[in-house]
């Protein structure tokens, strides 16, 4: 498998399943500005990270999707709870709730130039950005001071490790996710673990990244 990603992106929690699975995988960095070159539309025309080029199901995009792939691969791991299972949905519900809701959030902070026509409304979009990851950081700090693991389940899924990424790139905004106490041992927790040493180091990056921005 190949796993294309750009270094600190939400391409993090899929290389740190697949270091984690002990599946045979490559991972091959996109740089910045690149996502639209052909050769990488040729494998993802959304031009988007992360893709998962796999021998006998093509090409999985989205960060949910490569990880449900991943956690179906190494079965043994428990990444994904059982279906069936209340934790198995909650699981699904954090996944979406971080694509839909967390994500979007961090890109009107970061590239609110994107989200507004007129340079005059870019301070708005950047304080409501602000303002909504504020509210969500305090409910994932709520929903984390009554189970270790966001599913509720005994040990981590693929969605800690999703959520790990936001709870690294909120240590660069305000509030940051230090600022909330559960959220940022759940951070920790996940850092700890070789597997997010490990696809850290090959990505050239640091747990705490910039001061601000991506990456």
């Amino acid at each position: 498998m190949k796993l294309y990603y750009l270094a600190g992106s939400c391409a993090l929690a899929p290389h740190i399943a697949l270091e984690h699975s002990g599946l045979s995988y490559q991972a091959i960095r996109v740089e910045r500005g690149k996502q639209s070159d052909p050769s990488y539309l040729a494998i993802n025309p959304l031009g988007r990270v992360p893709a998962l080029v796999t021998p006998a199901h093509g090409t999985i995009t989205e960060v949910p999707a490569v990880l449900g792939y991943v956690a179906d691969m190494a079965p043994d791991l428990d990444l994904m709870p059982v279906p069936g299972t209340p934790q198995r949905y909650e699981a699904l519900r954090w996944m979406a709730y971080l694509s839909s809701t967390i994500h979007p959030a961090f890109g009107r902070l970061w590239r609110a130039e994107r989200f507004a026509s007129d340079t005059a409304c870019i301070g708005s979009v950047q304080e409501a950005a602000a303002k909504q990851l504020a509210a969500d950081f305090a409910y994932i700090d709520s929903q984390l001071a009554i189970r270790k693991w966001i599913a509720g389940t005994d040990d981590f899924t693929v969605a800690d490790l999703y959520l790990f990424v936001f709870g690294r790139l909120g240590f660069r905004v305000t509030p940051s996710t230090r600022d909330f106490p559960n959220f940022h041992r759940h951070t920790l927790s996940i850092a700890a673990i070789e597997a997010t040493k490990n696809a850290i180091t090959q990505q050239g990056i640091t747990l705490e990244g910039p001061k601000s921005g991506p990456g």
